[in-house]
């Protein structure tokens, strides 16, 4: 896949996602063999998705500051913003990684909250569940004005990806590198022209709409649902 992509970034999943911690010793082998497989320059990220408490966290943060991995991702419940804050300042004196997160957030005042006190260094609206393109589009300018990474979590494919190439290239501030899902799924067939990655970059569609255009064919074919409605 990367000699195909020329992808020069990676995303690893840590822990075992939602306040488990995952097996003993998994983060302790895995994260140091994935630095010794893709070495720097190469780029690595890692999304622990809420699964430590406090001590877990920053114990892993410590083995990705050693592996030099760039961002760490929801290291503990995404909820808890204080917490969050707790392993931000037990890493800073490192230098690294820094703390991402906000793929779940919806409110706009906590947006607001999360941008002012630093609690992220990286913010991650989903487009798809932050309220719509205009909505991630206020968070990436928070970023901007509170000095901030932004990095819109989009782990989708085909029609889902478009909306995040156009938001990425309007945003006042983004990150070097943006989440692309190498697995197809069902909707990539529907596409006309999939959006695939060449020399590690895709390009923003430049059509009507989001640039993306439905295979006639497959609409032609595709069964009719009917609703009951009032």
């Amino acid at each position: 896949l990367l000699a195909d992509t020329g992808i020069t970034a990676l995303k690893r999943k840590g822990g075992g996602r939602l306040g488990r911690s995952g097996p003993p010793g998994r983060d302790e082998a895995v994260i140091p063999a994935a630095r010794r497989r893709f070495a720097a320059p190469f780029t690595l990220y890692a999304d622990a998705n809420s699964s430590f408490d406090f001590d877990r966290a920053v114990a892993v943060g410590r083995l990705l500051h050693a592996a030099q991995f760039d961002i760490y991702e929801e290291p503990v419940w995404w909820e808890d913003a204080a917490l969050t804050r707790r392993v931000a300042q037990a890493l800073a004196p490192l230098g690294g990684p820094r703390l991402a997160g906000g793929e779940q957030d919806t409110s706009w005042p906590r947006w607001q909250a999360l941008a002012a006190d630093r609690t992220l260094a990286v913010l991650q609206p989903d487009v798809f569940y932050c309220g719509g393109f205009l909505r991630s589009l206020r968070v990436a300018q928070l970023a901007a004005q509170h000095g901030l990474g932004f990095a819109p979590h989009s782990p989708h494919d085909a029609l889902r990806q478009a909306p995040l190439l156009h938001l990425i290239a309007v945003a006042p501030v983004a990150e070097a590198y943006h989440e692309y899902n190498p697995v197809p799924t069902p909707l990539r067939a529907w596409c006309d022209a999939p959006l695939l990655p060449r020399a590690g970059a895709i390009s923003v569609p430049t059509g009507p709409g989001w640039g993306v255009t439905l295979d006639p064919d497959r609409l032609a074919r595709a069964p009719l649902l009917w609703a009951m409605g009032e």
